[in-house]
């Protein structure tokens, strides 16, 4: 790792002010001054970039209306290949 070239996405940064935008009884999220979000799920804490969140969240959706579809056989590419359908239980 070359510590030369240390980002402002750095988690050496720990003078960032935070500011809480949501929460939830399981998990919330926190902007920070180094232009970083803090996803908190449990004990678990995901440090992304904004734009990563916003793709996270579109992924979510996705995968939560095609499970509540009452024929949800899509596969993660949005098609119906059975080569590519995934199996209750697998990852």
């Amino acid at each position: 790792m070359n510590h030369n070239n240390i980002s402002d996405y750095s988690p050496s940064r720990n003078t960032c002010h935070r500011t809480r935008l949501a929460t939830i009884a399981v998990a919330s999220v926190e902007r920070c001054d180094c232009k970083m979000m803090h996803v908190h799920i449990g004990a678990l804490t995901i440090r992304m970039t904004p734009d990563a969140v916003a793709e996270i969240a579109k992924m979510l959706s996705l995968a939560i209306a095609r499970y509540a579809a009452p024929n949800h056989t899509h596969n993660a590419h949005g098609d119906n290949s059975p080569f590519l359908r995934l199996s209750r239980g697998e990852a």
